[in-house]
């Protein structure tokens, strides 16, 4: 599935799920103050959801996940279509309850792990899976975040370039019309430069054969006149 295909399904899954979500028509300048009343982040603009609805870019995947919590969906489903929308299925909504959940468990363990005091030498915010085996909880946070990061620069780096590249071919396009129109206005002065030649030679002809006696001048003439309108 090509880039482009990806953009376009998600914008089909975009609009079915406001269409369920959202009864009644809704613009995008609608979509978009509704969704920066839910996401944290930098606000979207009524241009960039047009963009998303018309299948001409894709959000970064914090804003999939926002949009997926506002209309009730699965983000791998608005993203990928990965998982078909089914009675009895966990809602975004059920999802996020249970990652807030998980991360106040984690939270409470941290705390509990933290408050005790460091043995062999060993830092707080580690547990003891086995003997041989020690994970620190906040490193993989970190790393999480980290990765997580990156991926968003890359998404808004494609971004930044397919708008790029958008730009360029609706600039050489801009280049080419006006080197057709150019073309097609040279290509009309030169078939008047050649009318207006002709009728001059038409004219030359009839004058000499009015007033020159001679039939050499006469013969030169109307060969000027065929060569003319030759070329």
């Amino acid at each position: 599935m090509t880039l482009a295909d990806e953009k376009q399904g998600f914008s089909k899954r975009l609009r079915e799920a406001l269409r369920k979500a959202c009864p009644g028509p809704i613009s995008p300048t609608d979509v978009a103050r509704e969704f920066n009343l839910r996401y944290h982040g930098n606000p979207v603009t009524a241009q960039a959801v047009r963009k998303w609805l018309a299948g001409k870019s894709l959000p970064p995947q914090d804003k999939i996940r926002a949009l997926a919590l506002w209309l009730d969906v699965q983000p791998p489903w608005l993203r990928f279509g990965e998982t078909e929308r089914r009675q009895g299925h966990v809602s975004a909504r059920q999802e996020a309850a249970r990652v807030r959940g998980l991360e106040k468990k984690l939270a409470t363990l941290l705390a509990r792990t933290a408050q005790k005091q460091p043995r062999n030498g060993r830092p707080r915010g580690l547990i003891n899976l086995e003997a041989s085996t020690v994970v620190n909880l906040e490193d993989w946070e970190k790393k999480i975040e980290e990765k997580y990061s990156l991926l968003c620069a890359k998404e808004r780096d494609l971004e930044g370039l397919e708008e790029k590249i958008h730009g360029e071919i609706e600039k050489l396009l801009t280049e080419i019309k006006q080197r057709d129109l150019l073309l097609a206005t040279r290509e009309v002065e030169i078939k008047s430069l050649k009318h207006g030649l002709w009728s001059r030679l038409d004219e030359l002809e009839s004058q000499v054969t009015r007033h020159s006696s001679g039939k050499k001048a006469a013969r030169f003439v109307s060969f000027l006149v065929d060569i003319g309108k030759k070329h």
